[in-house]
Order: structure tokens, then sequence, then C-alpha cells
């Protein structure tokens, strides 16, 4: 099937005369002017039913019921099927000037197919609020590969759990924060259980509650075995230690 149509002037008949009007002369040109090409269109199926048989040979413009436009479909040997649509494709700097919402892109620069929102280009995957964690070597260049993300500031150092709703295991609303990387252990988070000492040689952190003992390797007197005492420890001298699990850090960035 083939479409090719133009318009061909015929012959206007000697002694022809221009009409008085512009109207007039419109018609007269409609006369004598033939639209060829139309030998080589036989004609297309349209509408959202299915074509007959004998129509197999004819492209298909499918539409619903209501008229809206589904696509080209053709007959392959064995169903109706639709036609591959092909993406337009470029470099970041080609990308369509005024393109037509929920037009399509493939951006070959950053190998993403994009779409227009009606202000800007954006990922076609993801939805607004989306949040994922990409690699790349500074933040610009990952936001370069993401259009229509920003940088997540929210989750920065943060590890992301699930929020309850007040349903799920836990009672972390939405938007709640908590934790340290650090901690320093205070005397009221000690354990209070006595310490058990038995007879034999021991280390002294200092002081103990029932006189004063030199820190260091003692021995401890016959008599003492199974003796039940504790000592203060002095928070000044206790260094913070390290609480947060092995973790990666990459870009977290978040569908706008």
């Amino acid at each position: 099937m083939g479409l090719n149509l133009q318009l061909e002037a015929l012959t206007v008949p000697e002694g022809t005369q221009f009409p008085g009007t512009v109207q007039g002369l419109l018609n007269l040109i409609a006369q004598y002017e033939s639209v060829i090409g139309g030998e080589n269109f036989n004609g297309v199926n349209y509408g959202s039913t299915e074509p007959a048989a004998e129509n197999r040979d004819l492209a298909w413009w499918k539409t619903d019921d209501s008229g809206n436009p589904l696509g080209w479909f053709g007959w392959n040997g064995s169903e109706w099927a639709g036609a591959p649509l092909i993406i337009p494709s470029g470099p970041t700097a080609s990308r369509p000037d005024n393109a037509t919402v929920g037009q399509p892109y493939l951006d070959t620069d950053i190998d993403v197919m994009l779409v227009w929102n009606s202000t800007q280009w954006v990922t076609m995957a993801g939805s607004p609020g989306d949040v994922k964690f990409v690699t790349a070597s500074t933040l610009t260049e990952a936001l370069a590969k993401n259009p229509g993300w920003s940088n997540y500031t929210d989750a920065t150092n943060r590890v992301l759990v699930g929020a309850s709703d007040g349903t799920g295991a836990g009672e972390r609303a939405y938007g709640d924060t908590w934790g340290e990387e650090e901690h320093t252990i205070t005397i009221e988070e000690l354990p209070s259980d006595a310490v058990t000492l038995q007879e034999g040689w021991a280390i002294f952190p200092g002081q103990f509650q029932n006189g004063p003992q030199a820190p260091g390797v003692q021995p401890i007197v016959t008599g003492m075995a199974n003796t039940e005492t504790t000592g203060p420890i002095n928070p000044n001298t206790q260094e913070a230690f390290e609480l947060a699990q092995p973790s990666l850090a990459l870009w977290c960035l978040r569908k706008d």
C-alpha cells in the first residue's frame, strides 16, 4: 500500500474569462484541478470492530468503543498485532523543544527513557515521592542521570525503615527519627548486678565501696571467695563506642 497524492492542473478551455469575484475565481480554479496518486491507496480499516477476513491485507487504525485511538495494527497471519513503536532518541542536547505532554524520548547520553510532563523532561520510571539509591562519583552526576529527581536530604546519614500506621510491628510513625552512630555509656546505664569475686588474682579498676583498693592486678585474700562487691566507674575516662552496623553510603534521590 502506498499513498502519494498530488494536485494536477487540467487544461482550461480556450476563451475562458476570469470571473468578477474572488469566490468565482476559486470555483473556476477548483474545476480544473485534479488529485493524482489515489490509485495507489487501497484504504485502511478503522474503528473498534475487528476487520473482516477479506480486509486483512489492509492496515487497521484501531480505536476503543468511544473512538479514542489505540494505534496501528496489522494482520501477521494468525492475529492482529500492534505495530512496533519506535521512540525518538538522541543526545541530551537534542531533546525536542515544545514537546507535547506525555511525549517520550530516549536520551542516549544517559541511556534513560524520558517523558515530558508539561514542564520538564523526567524519567519514565518512578512516581512522585519515590525514593531510590544510586551510584555515581558525585551528586551532580547522579542528578544528571536522573532527570526529575532531587537529593533526598532527610535520608542523609540515616538507615531507612518502614513507618508504622499502628497495625504493623513497631511504633515508628512516618517521619520519626532516632538513633546515634556513637554512644558513651553512663553510670545509670551500667548493669545493676554485682560482680562476683573468687579467691585468686583479679584486676581492680579502682576503689571498692568497702575501702580503697589500688588499681591493677591484686591478690584476693582467702575468705573473699564468692564475695559480691561493686565499684564505681569514672565516666570521664569512658570512650564512645561504634553503634552503626556495617554500611555503604550511596546517593539517595527522591522523585519530584
